[in-house]
Parts: structure tokens; sequence; C-alpha cells
């Protein structure tokens, strides 16, 4: 790579624009829905460039960081709890929630019977 490629397509080499600052601009707030409007992974859920991590990595887990100030431990999974049919914040589970009080913290077990029974839902 020389002086004047970017490390990202689309991307300014050496951008300093805080994470936040980019993640607010790629969040739609409809009611307690909060819409993910950048880009997506190819199983719909939103990605967001992370400079310090130098990856892609689940916009809901950005929304996490930001309002409880860390990242979930290692081990830990952010799940969505709005996925639950009594807990949605849209007529239909959306992979593109971002809003902090949609999501919660699992073991990879709990997450796993999580996903178990959203599927029988």
């Amino acid at each position: 790579m020389t002086d004047t490629e970017s490390p990202q397509p689309g991307r300014p080499k050496g951008s300093t624009v805080p994470i936040a600052t980019r993640f607010w601009k790629k969040v739609k707030k409809i009611g307690k829905y909060w819409k993910w409007i950048g880009a997506k992974s190819k199983e719909g859920y939103g990605r967001i460039w992370d400079s310090c991590k130098k990856a892609s990595v689940p916009a809901h887990v950005i929304s996490w960081k930001l309002e409880h100030g860390t990242r979930p431990p290692k081990g830990y999974y952010c799940q969505q709890v709005c996925c639950r049919k009594s807990q949605r914040c849209s007529t239909k589970h959306s992979r593109l929630c971002v809003n902090p009080k949609c999501l919660t913290i699992q073991t990879a077990l709990q997450a796993k019977r999580e996903w178990a029974t959203k599927e029988e839902e």
C-alpha cells in the first residue's frame, strides 16, 4: 500500500472521526426502534468500522459500548432482546435495531438457548 492509498475503501487514510460521531450519523430513531442505516453484514446486522480494532464490528455492540462505557466482557455476546415477541420495539424482529434498551449481554449458551426459543416463536 502506498502513502496515498486508503486502508478502507471510502474511508480517508488517517481519518480521526470518532466512532461515536460516525455511529450517530447512521442511526434513524423511529420511536423505540433505532434503525441502523449504515453498512450491513450478509446476515443483516449493522456494521461499522472500528479503527481501534482495525475491523468492521457489529453496530449494536458499539451502541452497548456508548451506553455502558465498555464492550461486553470476553466470552459474552451482545444480543438484541427486542427480537422477543413480547419486547419488540417495531412491528417485527429487526437485526438493525441499535437501541441500547433493546440490548443485553449473554454467555454463548444463553444466546444459543435464546435463538432456539426465537425459532419456535
